[in-house]
């Protein structure tokens, strides 16, 4: 129990030498593996249907249950978010128990000073997110549900969106598309009358391209190209 506790805040190459050290440092970073990964598989799937302040909010929580259990408290309020781990009475011993229950409980190999290296449980809870999602899964899984929540939203309106709203809707989505795939899409061979005979570099660069255009037109402008494209 001295070994991880003396290295929490000091590297010590002479500890590091001894093989009982090595085995105690080795027990003291977790268990298997392939055991972690499947904990922290287990706990990215149950953060990834939250907001990123919702995950935020429940790793807080995690700490906050764990450091209260370490320190003797009741409950996890007794916890302060902001408050420094020193000021709340840790000490070397402390801060590597709560470094362990939180491997056990994320599966993530945190360094064994983890707990001295954050300020306060706010911004321990901030580094595990990071670290759960340092793919960028979370990110992806938030921008699906995002596209998710944005579909039903054009489909389930409570009435039927004019067509001046619906071209408006559908230039938006053209031009996030274009920018999404990374290549320069022309959306119809229409101009405004007041963009008439620029060349497609010049309509570019003045107003960012025909989407640009489209994204900035005048209502009339607009029904201008509905005219146009509806009579084809």
């Amino acid at each position: 129990r001295f070994v991880p506790a003396y290295t929490a805040l000091r590297p010590s190459p002479l500890l590091a030498d001894l093989p009982q050290a090595t085995r105690a440092l080795t027990a003291a970073d977790g268990g298997d593996g392939a055991d972690d990964a499947d904990v922290s598989a287990g706990l990215r799937e149950q953060l990834a249907a939250l907001s990123e302040e919702e995950q935020e909010a429940r790793l807080l929580e995690l700490i906050r249950q764990h450091a209260a259990a370490v320190l003797g408290h009741a409950t996890p309020a007794e916890v302060e978010p902001d408050r420094a781990f020193r000021e709340m009475g840790f000490d070397s011993l402390m801060a590597v128990d709560l470094r362990n229950r939180l491997t056990r409980s994320t599966g993530l190999r945190l360094a064994t000073g983890f707990v001295f290296d954050h300020p306060n449980a706010a911004a321990g809870a901030r580094v595990l997110r990071q670290e759960l999602f340092r793919d960028g899964t979370a990110s992806g899984e938030s921008l699906l549900r995002e596209l998710d929540l944005l579909e039903a939203s054009l489909g389930a309106g409570a009435s039927e969106p004019d067509a001046l709203t619906r071209t408006r809707v559908a230039v938006r989505l053209q031009a996030f598309l274009s920018k999404w795939q990374g290549q320069e899409r022309q959306a119809q061979d229409w101009q405004p009358q007041e963009w008439q005979g620029q060349s497609s570099e010049e309509g570019a660069a003045s107003q960012g391209g025909v989407l640009g255009q489209l994204e900035s037109a005048s209502d009339d402008e607009l029904l201008g190209f509905l005219d146009r494209e509806l009579g084809r």
